[in-house]
């Protein structure tokens, strides 16, 4: 009896084998229910992985700069045109129906920076893509035959950083964001530059090639910032001033019924915003006789836009002046000659309001 107790759990072990179970008996229970686990749960933990990762972000966000415009949707070069001012006539792009039909506009296919040239790319680091729309023809920019708007994506949109006409070039500054902007033209010596102030692009000086050439006040370590700032007028009389002529001639030739470059005198004091074209945004004394206006002068033919641009003027006495304009479009001299107010027809001062 007691034998026979012993020996059925050997013939029940030795029967187990026989069936083929020995391969698993001495294999840990748990390896087949670990199988079953990993099956039953590997979509689950797929999931939570993607879960975890943070999603690619959608549109111009998402995109891997630099980029070509073959890569560019319709859609997206659609909105960095509109975002830059310009609307489609018929098949071509311009400010308006006039600009179209005579220039061609278009995002730019050479940003053009030391790093090298890509349409769409990041200028300052941000991961958020910058662009350049440009506008070719002398017919709407003169001798300079170029305009650009250079637009950024801020996550809800493109929006214009600055815009002007010329051919830019861009120079990384150490410790500034944004790089600065050289505004080519026609002719070899220095061009004026934008430079990034901490909220926008301002006029920083002049260089050439990326070389400082002179520096505005504002960035000159040895000068604080007067953006937006006046200093004294010059010591010149307030009032009417005949252009390039003698103030006889100049009430000749004006005529107070026509459009307003048919006036041959300006108006300037120290309460004035413009001198000529240009929009007097700062004055800054040189020493002795001379005095540099900063300011936005308006170009264009069809197509205005605002250009970046310094007036030297060299003040001869209290009643004669004359003032040379730089700007990416050029220079050029112009000779001012006070004329008392009360030898100027009411008529021509009038026009002038």
């Amino acid at each position: 009896m007691q034998r026979t107790i012993i020996i059925a759990p050997l013939t029940l072990t030795l029967a187990l084998a026989g069936c083929g179970e020995a391969k698993t008996a001495d294999a840990p229970l748990a390896a087949p229910a670990q199988e079953t686990m990993e099956a039953s749960t590997t979509p689950q933990a797929e999931a939570a992985v993607e879960a975890s990762e943070p999603a690619k972000p959608e549109g111009p966000l998402g995109w891997t700069l630099p980029m070509d415009l073959n890569s560019l949707a319709e859609a997206d070069r659609t909105a960095i045109m509109r975002a830059a001012g310009y609307r489609l006539y018929g098949k071509k792009w311009g400010k308006d129906a006039e600009s179209a039909a005579h220039c061609d506009a278009g995002i730019s296919d050479s940003f053009q920076s030391p790093s090298g040239k890509s349409p769409i790319r990041d200028i300052n680091g941000d991961s958020r893509p910058e662009a350049i729309v440009t506008s070719r023809g002398s017919y709407c920019h003169g001798k300079t035959g170029e305009a650009f708007t250079l637009l950024t994506y801020s996550g809800k949109g493109w929006q214009v950083l600055t815009e002007t006409t010329g051919i830019p070039s861009f120079y990384p500054r150490k410790g500034i964001a944004w790089p600065d902007i050289e505004i080519g033209g026609p002719g070899s010596n220095c061009f004026l530059f934008m430079r990034w102030n901490g909220k926008e692009y301002v006029v920083g000086g002049e260089s050439l090639s990326g070389k400082i050439c002179t520096l505005s006040p504002a960035f000159a370590k040895s000068a604080p910032a007067t953006k937006g700032t006046k200093i004294a007028f010059p010591p010149i009389e307030p009032g009417y001033w005949a252009i390039n002529m003698g103030c006889a001639q100049a009430i000749r030739e004006s005529d107070p019924n026509g459009p307003p470059d048919g006036i041959a005198f300006a108006y300037f004091d120290q309460n004035s915003e413009y001198l000529g074209s240009l929009g007097i945004k700062r004055i800054e004394a040189l020493g002795g006789n001379r005095y540099r206006l900063h300011g936005l002068a308006l170009y264009g033919n069809g197509e205005p836009i605002s250009v970046p641009s310094i007036t030297d003027i060299v003040v001869n006495s209290r009643t004669s002046f004359t003032a040379t304009s730089k700007d990416s479009t050029g220079s050029f001299t112009t000779r001012y000659l006070h004329c008392p107010t009360s030898t100027i027809p009411r008529e021509i001062r009038g026009a002038m309001l």
